[in-house]
């Protein structure tokens, strides 16, 4: 055999010990012992439930004296001293108020709607308030349930327990009835350790209700026009458009989808009988020849009706319509609609349906009487009346007079513009949600 060198018996040890190394590294992890440690993690447990207050024993200091009147008009109701209002939210299918205690964690929803024709408050039960249509109601609560529903004095009465989302328990008296016309609800929410504020609560609401049933011809979903400083109110569909003005104290001018003005607003001064009402028509510019007058009586005022033509600077002829009324203020509040076509006689409205709404609007064209109402907070300065909606055809006309016999005067128009109750566990001044009567 050839005996190795010294150099080859190097090589050879050195490839013996990687060919070792390397088996080491495939065993030697398996033999070693496991050192891997597992943590465990405690369960999440859900937050505690917020305290309910503490109830409310002694009601001497509530008192109903002040009111609120309803947005579009329809009624209005005593606040409780405690209570405030908050603007309900979403699409207006009914006239509401809701008012919201913070500190109680109590609210208060009244509300006015039209239904079906119903003779009785058990027909209320059966073919309206059902409990599939009452399931949607409390959006702001979870499983709401229905304890008790009755007919008591003529009224449908439904009791209910609730939660809300933060697992808080309350309690609500759902009272309802009709007059024929309007449906009126009013619900109380208390917390469930509060069922003596319930009691105490619901019975005042139902006797605060003022409904203002003069509107009892227009639809409830119309809006309103509502001046705080004289208590002037008129009712309208909700397509008009407010071009200027809006404010207490402040005329107001509306655009109607057919083209028609309308602009409502007070003077100092009164209208004594049917020639002063033609005379005071026939003042706010030339062309204007009043018509028919007929004496009208509304809430708060009295006063007349006058139908008249507009001939305009270029010859063409409109038709005009102002309700004028002698308030207890001592002022005069007018009504004055223009509208593109010649011949209507809003006093003869049978012979023009097309006008309806007008006329319907214009009829509710009254006062809000008999309430104690809070002070509106007026502007510094109250702007003069200015002349009613067609006058602002007056300024082009004048312009175009001694221009030259081409010059044509041009009239101007304003351009046509294109439910749930609130959740008592929110903070004070959380917005009531609008109940949802919704099928």
């Amino acid at each position: 055999m050839k005996k190795l060198t010294p150099m080859q018996w190097l090589t050879y040890g050195f490839g013996i010990s990687m060919a070792i190394l390397m088996v080491l590294t495939l065993f030697l992890p398996g033999l070693a012992p496991d050192t891997t440690t597992t943590q465990e993690i405690p369960p999440t447990e859900p937050p505690p439930v917020p305290t309910l207050p503490s109830p409310l024993n002694d009601f001497s200091g509530i008192s109903f004296e002040q009111d609120t009147l309803e947005d579009t008009g329809l009624f209005a109701v005593g606040v409780p001293t405690g209570w405030e209002r908050t603007q309900a939210t979403g699409p207006q299918a009914q006239g509401t108020v809701n008012l919201n205690n913070g500190e109680q964690l109590s609210v208060i929803q009244v509300q006015v709607e039209e239904g079906p024709p119903v003779a009785s408050a058990q027909e209320l039960g059966d073919l309206y308030f059902t409990q599939a249509r009452l399931s949607g109601s409390w959006t702001n609560y979870s499983n709401p349930q229905e304890l008790l529903r009755e007919v008591r004095d003529d009224r449908l009465i439904i009791e209910f327990a609730l939660e809300n989302f933060e697992g808080q328990e309350f309690f609500a008296r759902h009272a309802s009835w009709t007059d024929g016309t309007w449906i009126y609800t009013a619900r109380v929410v208390v917390p469930r350790n509060a069922i003596d504020l319930l009691d105490f609560l619901l019975e005042p609401v139902i006797a605060s209700i003022e409904p203002q049933t003069q509107f009892q011809d227009t639809p409830v979903t119309w809006n309103a026009y509502y001046d705080e400083a004289s208590n002037a109110i008129l009712r309208h569909p909700n397509g008009w458009t407010v071009t200027d003005g809006g404010e207490a104290g402040v005329p107001t001018s509306y655009a109607l989808p057919d083209g028609s003005l309308l602009r409502v607003e007070a003077q100092d001064t009164a209208i004594a009988d049917e020639d002063a009402a033609r005379a005071w028509v026939e003042d706010l510019r030339a062309g204007i020849t009043a018509g028919s007058v007929e004496a009208i009586e509304r809430n708060g005022g009295t006063g007349f009706s006058v139908a008249y033509t507009y001939t305009t600077p270029d010859g063409d002829e409109q038709s005009g319509y102002a309700v004028l009324l002698n308030s207890d203020d001592g002022r005069l509040h007018a009504a004055t609609a223009l509208i593109p076509a010649a011949g209507v006689d809003l006093n003869n409205a049978e012979e023009q349906p097309q006008y309806t709404d007008l006329l319907n609007a214009l009829g509710s064209f009254s006062f809000i009487t008999g309430l104690n109402l809070p002070e509106p907070e007026l502007p510094e300065e109250i702007p003069a009346a200015e002349a009613t909606p067609e006058a602002e055809a007056t300024e082009d006309a004048a312009a175009s007079e001694g221009e030259g016999d081409d010059a044509e005067a041009t009239e101007e128009a304003p351009a046509d513009d294109a439910e749930a109750t609130e959740d008592p566990g929110d903070e004070a001044d959380a917005e009531a949600t609008e109940e949802s009567d919704e099928e």
